[in-house]
């Protein structure tokens, strides 16, 4: 699993995994959406669609290059490597390959939104009108010592994201 700093992940995920050694990897069909500084966020269907951190894949060797190209901005040596894969198209190229994702029984990821971070924020266009819409509509969930506890690292000071009083 590759997480983005502007992601937060489930403390579940490492103990779930090392119970299914076997698997081609995990989608978590859900996932949340939490805008920096709020005491609240959303959950919304299909995270993966924005956020890469949605798909645990289990990486083979030959998923990975053996070696880096001269030019490291050269990416076409790299197409044919799941790594390299937009995160929108990782779950259905895997299942196009015979390695279908199973889904997590749990909400695995937290996308979290205004840190600075984001890199498809900077471009203005990491929500379509639609998730925009799905957001809006969406109920909001208190962020309470349960999801501070899986996500945000319990209390503790120092952290990045989501020091919130509750």
């Amino acid at each position: 699993m590759l997480v983005d700093s502007d992601d937060l992940i489930s403390n579940r995920i490492a103990a779930f995994v090392k119970q299914h050694p076997n698997k081609n990897g995990f989608l978590s069909k859900y996932g949340y959406i939490y805008n920096e500084g709020l005491p609240y966020m959303k959950k919304v269907y299909m995270l993966h669609r924005i956020c890469g951190s949605c798909s645990i894949v289990n990486y083979r060797t030959e998923d990975l290059p053996e070696d880096l190209p001269k030019d490291l901005w050269d990416l076409k040596p790299f197409e044919k490597y799941v790594i390299r894969k937009s995160h929108r198209y990782i779950p259905d190229y895997l299942e196009n390959i015979g390695r279908k994702l199973d889904t997590c029984p749990f909400i695995t990821t937290v996308y979290v939104r205004n840190t600075g971070d984001n890199h498809s924020m900077l471009n203005g266009h990491d929500l379509n009108e639609k998730r925009k819409l799905e957001l809006l509509l969406r109920r909001r969930i208190a962020i309470g010592e349960d999801i501070q506890n899986e996500f945000f690292g319990g209390n503790d000071k120092g952290q990045t994201h989501g020091e919130l009083i509750v």
